[in-house]
């Protein structure tokens, strides 16, 4: 009697691990995509590792609301804003101090020009030059308004009242016959008027108020008690006059807001441009070249209606985009270019066209990775404005295709934060991190008009307020004041302020505790077949699975695998992946073995019958963890039939 024919054995491999996909289900989830992995990040393009941990660093008085950063050739200074208070930070020390005390609790955002820090709160407009922090309003701009000003008041207009201050200047042209001049206001503040005036020897002299002139606050009117004509001659400017005329609510439209960027005539990043006044939504003002400290007051732009807000801007081939929070009857997406108006003689900021965009719900999350800049929309996905490849138009193209689902679920995500760090944009939100990878990016045929997504990762328990990068390293700041850092180095690097616990589970009927930090896994989808034929139908028995480990001294794998709808483990945490590392050693978790390249770990098991299987790799312990590629083996067997 013959032996029965061996069963042919077919094998699956996945060689390539990306990211997270949180919109198909599993059972349509692309083979290097996960239907949930967590606290996983690229290493190189098609291979993860696991995130560092964190530790608490400082602890501050009051919510974290933002990282300020102030850097010249000679300053390399760390601003944190918690609570009503701004520190400097040093790292080498971990120290901070107190700068300044009276700031608003809320977020900020910060702008350097002319080696000085520019910081908005949303009640105080700050400037910090690397040894103090005052109010923008105590050094503001004395703007010239008029000059070459007869006794009348007729003049030649020069620069517009600064809105920071309610100082000005006129000069005027004094004549032999008349003592009263009028000055551009009338009821004037009664802070001192100050007045200088040509000597013969063409210097100046300070006049006294109340004994060499007099002022009529109400008229807006100056009186000497002698003339002033011009020593040099008729037609030179000769009196010049100080005086202060407040306008309710000027100092205000600046101080009030909370966003800023930079931008200037072709494409110059020199004039700050500022924005988010709850009482002036749809407007924006710019300040002077290089000069912060003066915002004329015919220095603003109107963008569109004001029943939706501007939320943010990014700077694309030397435009500004500027967005707005998406009403039905606006334009979401505006550009402008400066251009030199010749006839009013000054620099204005014009539009050249509104595009068709999602509009932008989050103020903080801004962030531009090559080239292209990205943010989160009122749809709560994540968009990039773009070229498009086929018309040369732009339009904004959603890039989170893989995770939308999920964002669409967060609460109070118009709070979210977002950073640019290492090619990635993060965005925190609640007690998570959302990623996009910018080095890894496909094509997806579900979203046709966009024209690539980018692989997504889910970090969880990070309870970010704010998130930035600091030196080279992430930093981020939570609601209760804590200023925490992710580690940057293997050794002791894997757990989250340093925090335990041990977790006990049932494999093969009996209990097994692990010491273990914080949750880390790659499930794959559910695997009905493999690539080279197709055998989603049958029935199939799973025999063997192995799995590729990157090296290091402590590392492991607890492999699970979903069967007829339940998760059982198929493989427990073991040594034999490490390897000897005498600057390494824990004898709990202790190996003989030298070789420091990747091993396997996993084996033979048997699932009978299934039409499909689903695995989980897992190293959840304070360890590094790194799959570089896995392969299972099936045999076939009859029809699928309930």
């Amino acid at each position: 009697m013959n032996a029965p024919k061996a069963k042919t054995v077919y094998g699956i491999r996945i060689k390539d691990f990306a990211g997270i996909d949180l919109r198909n289900a599993p059972s349509k989830v692309d083979f290097s995509r996960s239907p949930m992995c967590v606290n996983m990040i690229r290493e190189t393009v098609g291979n993860n590792r696991k995130r560092h941990g964190y530790e608490t660093v400082l602890t501050l008085d009051g919510k974290v609301n933002g990282f300020h950063k102030l850097k010249t050739a000679s300053l390399d200074k760390v601003l944190i804003h918690a609570g009503t208070k701004i520190y400097e930070y040093v790292e080498s020390t971990e120290d901070v101090s107190v700068l300044y005390q009276n700031a608003n609790n809320a977020f900020s955002m910060s702008r350097q020009i002319a080696s000085k820090l520019y910081i908005l709160d949303g009640a105080n407009f700050l400037v910090y030059d690397g040894t103090t922090i005052q109010k923008t309003e105590d050094v503001a701009y004395i703007p010239t308004v008029s000059f070459a000003k007869t006794y009348s008041g007729a003049g030649t207009s020069l620069e517009p009242i600064n809105l920071l201050t309610p100082k000005r200047k006129e000069q005027f042209i004094g004549d032999s016959e008349h003592l009263t001049y009028q000055l551009g206001a009338t009821d004037i503040d009664e802070a001192a008027v100050l007045i200088e005036v040509t000597n013969e020897t063409g210097g100046r002299d300070t006049l006294t108020e109340n004994t060499d002139f007099t002022v009529n606050r109400t008229l807006g009117t100056i009186t000497f008690t002698e003339a002033k004509p011009t020593p040099s001659g008729a037609g030179t400017d000769n009196i010049f006059v100080t005086y202060s005329k407040t306008v309710a609510g000027y100092a205000d439209r600046i101080k009030k807001c909370d966003i800023c960027t930079l931008f200037g005539m072709n494409g110059q990043r020199d004039r700050i441009f500022v924005s988010g006044n709850p009482d002036y939504p749809n407007y924006d003002w710019y300040c002077k070249v290089n000069n912060p400290a003066y915002f004329g007051d015919t220095w603003y732009s109107v963008i569109g209606q004001d029943d939706s807000a501007i939320t943010g801007y990014s700077i694309l081939n030397g435009n500004l985009v500027t967005y707005k929070n998406g009403a039905a009857n606006d334009s979401n997406v505006i550009l402008r270019q400066g251009i030199y108006d010749n006839n009013a003689n000054q620099i204005v900021f014009q539009t050249i066209g509104n595009y068709e965009a999602v509009g932008a719900l989050g103020k903080h999350t801004f962030a531009t990775l090559k080239n292209e800049p990205m943010y989160l929309t009122t749809e709560k996905s994540i968009h990039a404005i773009t070229p498009s490849d086929v018309l040369g138009e732009r339009s904004s193209q959603e890039r989170s295709y893989y995770i939308s689902t999920e964002l669409a679920k967060e609460a109070n995500i118009e709070e979210a934060y977002a950073a640019e760090y290492n090619d990635f944009y993060m965005l925190a939100t609640g007690d998570r991190v959302y990623i996009l990878d910018t080095l890894q990016a496909a094509y997806e045929r579900n979203t046709p008009y966009s024209n690539r997504q980018y692989e997504a990762y889910l970090w969880t328990g990070i309870n970010a307020r704010v998130i930035g990068e600091i030196s080279g390293r992430l930093f981020f700041g939570t609601a209760d004041g804590k200023l925490k850092r992710f580690f940057n180095v293997d050794v002791g690097g894997f757990t989250d302020d340093g925090a335990t616990t041990n977790k006990t589970i049932e494999i093969d009927g009996q209990e097994v505790t692990t010491k273990e930090s914080f949750p880390c896994y790659w499930e794959t989808g559910e695997i009905y077949t493999g690539s080279s034929t197709d055998h989603s139908e049958l029935k199939k028995t799973f025999r063997h699975l192995a799995v590729a480990l990157n090296a290091y001294p402590h590392t492991g794998c607890r492999i699970w695998a979903k069967i007829d709808g339940i998760w059982e483990v198929l493989f427990d945490y073991d040594s034999s992946a490490n390897y000897l590392d005498f600057s390494d050693i824990d004898f709990n978790d202790f190996s003989f073995r030298t070789d420091d390249t990747p091993t396997l770990v996993g084996g033979k098991f048997k699932a009978k019958k299934v039409l499909h299987i689903q695995f989980r790799f897992e190293n959840s312990k304070p360890q590094p963890f790194s799959v570089l590629f896995a392969k299972a083996k099936y045999t076939v067997g009859n029809e699928y039939r309930k």
